[in-house]
């Protein structure tokens, strides 16, 4: 377990360190669209879970995960760190569950925080107007 969570501090630290400013900056601005902007468009659907606010946040979510572990193991083959750390004595499986625990951990953080955020921007538009 101590080999997992040792993938997974290692893996959060790279996901947001890579590629400088803007690996702060692209979780912000789908927080902003998927979380603010969207759900103020489109508040009564929105409050009602229509058929297409939910399942929208979820696929750009998505797309931001896909590309984060596609470059979690070819980053690593590209920056020669993965022969180190597969050479190293942690078992394959902890580092697999690390990466893998880490990009489920980030989706549901995104996620959770674009529904919060919406439901948010929408409660304090709609007391506002």
């Amino acid at each position: 377990m101590k080999d997992i969570s040792t993938v997974i501090w290692k893996e959060t630290k790279e996901l947001f360190s890579q590629g400088g400013i803007l690996g702060y900056l692209t979780p912000l601005i789908l927080l902003a669209v998927g979380g603010v902007v969207y759900p103020l468009i489109s508040w009564s659907s929105w409050m009602q879970l229509g058929s297409l606010e939910i399942p929208f946040i979820l696929f750009l979510t998505y797309q931001l995960i896909v590309a984060s572990a596609a470059d979690s193991f070819a980053g690593e083959r590209e920056r020669h760190t993965l022969e180190t750390m597969l050479a190293s004595r942690m078992p394959d499986h902890a580092i697999l569950l690390g990466k893998v625990g880490t990009l489920v951990g980030y989706g549901w953080g995104m996620n959770f925080s674009q529904l919060l955020l919406g439901w948010l921007a929408g409660n304090v538009s709609f007391a506002k107007g």
